[in-house]
C-alpha cells in the first residue's frame, strides 16, 4: 500500500522533479572527473597488463627452474657415465671378492642360472639407461644398484652354504 501511495505521489509531482537541471559548474566538475577516470583507466589497464605479464614470466621461470631442479637426475648428463662406472666398479669388485671365496666350490646349477639371469638383467638395464630420458635415469640406476645388491646377496648365500657344507665335513 505504501508503494502505491509513493508511485501515485511521483506521478502527480513528476514535473516538479524533472525541471531541476544541474548548474554548469556541476556539469564541468562531472566532466573533469570523467576525463580523469578515462586517463587513469588507461594507466590502470597498462598496470594490470604489466602485472599479468610479470606473473606469466614468473610462472614460466618457476616451471623452468622446477624442471631443472627436480627433473634432473643427481647424476647429470655429463657425469652420468662416470658415476655409473664408479658404481659398477665397486659392485664388480665386490662380486669378484665373493666369487674368489667360492673358488673350488661346486655351485648348484640353479645358482649359476640365477646369477646368469641377474647378469642379463643388468645388461638389459644398461641398454635401457642409454636410451632413457633424464627423468627415468635415476630409477634405472637404482634398479642396476638393486640388481647388483641382489647378486651379492645371492653370492653371500652360496658362501654361507659352502661354509656350512665344509663345517659338516
Amino acid at each position: 500500500m505504501k508503494e502505491n501511495r509513493l508511485e501515485e505521489f511521483i506521478r502527480q509531482h513528476r514535473d516538479e522533479f524533472d525541471d531541476d537541471n544541474p548548474s554548469l559548474e556541476v556539469w564541468s566538475a562531472i566532466s573533469k572527473q570523467v576525463s580523469k577516470s578515462d586517463s587513469s583507466g588507461r594507466i590502470s589497464w597498462i598496470r594490470h597488463a604489466a602485472a599479468v605479464g610479470l606473473l606469466l614470466i614468473g610462472v614460466a621461470l618457476g616451471m623452468l627452474l622446477y624442471h631443472n631442479i627436480f627433473d634432473q637426475s643427481p647424476v647429470g648428463a655429463h657425469s652420468h657415465g662416470k658415476d655409473l662406472e664408479e658404481i659398477e666398479q665397486y659392485f664388480v669388485q665386490q662380486v669378484a671378492v665373493h666369487t674368489k671365496q667360492l673358488e673350488g666350490f661346486v655351485q648348484a646349477t640353479e645358482d649359476e642360472r640365477d646369477l646368469m639371469l641377474i647378469d642379463e638383467a643388468i645388461k638389459d638395464l644398461k641398454r635401457q639407461l642409454a636410451d632413457a630420458p633424464r627423468s627415468a635415469r635415476n630409477k634405472l640406476i637404482e634398479a642396476i644398484i638393486t640388481t647388483y645388491e641382489t647378486k651379492i646377496a645371492m653370492l653371500e648365500k652360496v658362501i654361507k652354504e659352502k661354509i656350512s657344507v665344509e663345517s659338516t665335513i
